[in-house]
């Protein structure tokens, strides 16, 4: 009886441990996620839309290998991003999905020639 007594009581604490942690803010609560500007326009450890990989692509939350790639696509055919929300544009990126992308994506000033 006292080992079932044991196991029950590791069993809570393991539940209650799995709980806490669930709790806890992860990196997609407001403000976990710090985005610091560097000496160019982009924050730094973001995603730079116009000059990201597919692999880059790939990471963001939600983006699969079909999305990035229309991603890509998108920006062979339309040219440079001049904001982070012309990502909209693309077939298969709606508002849920932007919004929940949006801290890890920017787009430098592109700078033309006089």
């Amino acid at each position: 009886m006292r080992r079932i007594g044991r196991a029950g009581a590791a069993a809570a604490a393991a539940a209650l441990a799995f709980a806490l942690a669930a709790a806890l803010p992860g990196p997609e609560a407001e403000g976990a996620v710090e985005l610091s500007r560097g000496e160019g326009t982009a924050p730094a450890g973001a995603v730079e839309l116009n000059s990201a990989a597919q692999q880059e692509l790939d990471l963001l939350p939600g983006i699969g290998p079909a999305k990035a790639a229309a991603i890509l696509e998108y920006r062979e055919q339309h040219g440079p991003f001049l904001e982070p929300d012309g990502l909209l544009e693309v077939p298969g990126i709606g508002e849920t999905l932007f919004g929940d992308i949006a801290d890890y994506i920017c787009v430098d000033a592109q700078e033309e020639d006089p």
